[in-house]
């Protein structure tokens, strides 16, 4: 008898489950991953059912529990960033040919700010060393996921970027002069504002 009421109850049990899944088993993240981010950028959202394949499911994306998208054969969908736009993001997943059986992923938060923000230029030293080099440091207060571009005002006046899409945030420079840099983060690609001019001059003796 115990035997018997052990087997339903199983077949119960596992009836539930592929009725309505596991309510936290999707994840949902973001590209570029990170959760401060400003208007004017582009991110996409990757919905990831951890069962099956990307092609056995439509899914939903909410926003501030609002419905986004409804029922799309894609996992992932891409937004222009606004102001109005910050708050709580989720995906849902319904298993094609299961009406009842859904998953539900993580929150995601986002913070979008409304102004671009600038780029940030500092030196280890203000002069270079006969023979030697000055580091310049780039950042971008508050945020993260960036690559940076680097700028050089040459003798005749012209800008020019003497580095571009770089991971490291510093470069070592040996000739004197006006630099300047920016960050970049995204696809379409999003810049920040340039930094303010940075004057480096060349020592001639020791």
């Amino acid at each position: 008898m115990g035997l018997t009421v052990l087997s339903v109850l199983s077949l119960f049990l596992l009836n539930i489950t592929l009725c309505c899944g596991d309510t936290q088993d999707a994840e949902l993240s973001l590209k570029p991953n990170v959760s401060h981010l400003f208007a004017g950028e582009s991110v996409t959202f990757i919905c990831d059912m951890r069962e099956g394949n990307a092609t056995d499911w439509l899914y939903k994306f909410n926003w501030n529990d609002q419905e986004m998208i409804s029922l799309t054969k894609s996992s992932s969908y891409s937004l222009y960033l606004t102001v109005e736009l910050s708050g709580n993001y989720q995906c849902i997943g319904r298993r094609n040919g299961l009406n009842d059986f859904t998953k539900q992923s993580n929150n995601l938060t986002l913070s979008i700010s409304a102004l671009r923000p600038t780029a940030t230029i500092t030196a280890d030293r203000t002069t270079i060393p006969v023979g030697g080099s000055v580091t310049l440091t780039c950042s971008v207060q508050g945020s993260a996921g960036w690559t940076y571009d680097w700028f050089r005002q040459v003798p005749d006046s012209r800008e020019v970027a003497i580095n571009t899409n770089t991971l490291q945030n510093f470069i070592s420079v040996s000739d004197e002069g006006i630099y300047r840099c920016r960050g970049r983060r995204g696809n379409p690609v999003f810049f920040t504002n340039l930094s303010k001019v940075y004057h480096i001059q060349k020592t001639f003796t020791e």
